[in-house]
């Protein structure tokens, strides 16, 4: 079951199927989904493919990209399971729960968790921002990533204003020095953004840029996602949402 993909993806996927004598299920050929809303919290779409129609479906994750996701997930389980229910399609898809990626944890200001780290996903974050959020300002980002990840792409698709970026280190032995991810900044962005070592110091900086009624955005890396979460964990007690591992991509 394949998504909807750049062409030369397609094309390579399509001759892979075709070698080893697989059925390739496409969206957009054999199904699609039609994203109808874009919540904070969810999103809902419309189904249609594989002998089903099954409208106003809704996942509770944010994002026009998660509907788009969903829809996979949906043919999939149709192929695998062509009697499935449509109320058992309905729960799986409300049971879904994705830690990590635009995850919103309360307080003033409110904190943005997601482990976008490349510049395809840098995409969707500030898509998926622009569509759940559109009359926020742009969030203050709390910014790390791990080397030899698509720095420079990441740092264009975020659009980091000065003011508005605040870079650390992830606790992992492929973090890049803030150091250098700070050199891409200023050599993509124009301006040179300060530099946090330790994460809770780039958390207070950042709430302090972004002001009560402002949003903080940790991206960059899951790590530093996963290492953020845990340390407002701590910090707010019973408030925040119990840990749960946060899934790599």
């Amino acid at each position: 079951v394949i998504a909807e993909q750049p062409d030369d993806a397609r094309r390579v996927l399509l001759a892979e199927a075709e070698r080893i004598g697989a059925r390739p299920i496409v969206a957009g050929r054999d199904f699609s989904a039609t994203i109808t809303a874009v919540e904070s919290d969810q999103t809902r779409f419309d189904f249609a493919g594989l002998g089903r129609t099954l409208t106003a479906l809704c996942v509770p994750l944010a994002g026009r990209f998660q509907g788009e996701n969903a829809a996979l997930a949906v043919a999939a389980a149709l192929v695998a399971r062509p009697d499935l229910a449509d109320d058992e399609i309905r729960a799986g898809l409300a049971a879904v729960r994705w830690p990590g990626r635009m995850e919103r944890l309360p307080g003033r200001p409110a904190v943005l968790l997601d482990g976008a780290h490349n510049g395809a996903s840098a995409v969707r974050l500030v898509e998926a921002l622009s569509e759940t959020m559109p009359d926020q300002p742009q969030p203050v980002f709390v910014l790390a990533m791990s080397s030899g990840k698509q720095m420079a792409e990441t740092v264009a698709a975020l659009n980091l204003a000065p003011g508005r970026v605040v870079v650390t280190r992830a606790d992992s032995p492929r973090a890049a020095e803030p150091a250098e991810l700070a050199e891409v900044i200023e050599q993509v962005a124009g301006f040179r953004p300060p530099i946090a070592r330790e994460l809770s110091d780039a958390l207070q900086l950042a709430r302090e840029l972004a002001g009560a009624d402002g949003l903080v955005c940790v991206t960059g890396s899951l790590y530093l996602v996963g290492e953020a979460k845990r340390l407002l964990q701590r910090i707010a007690g019973d408030e925040i949402v119990p840990e749960q591992a946060v899934p790599h991509r």
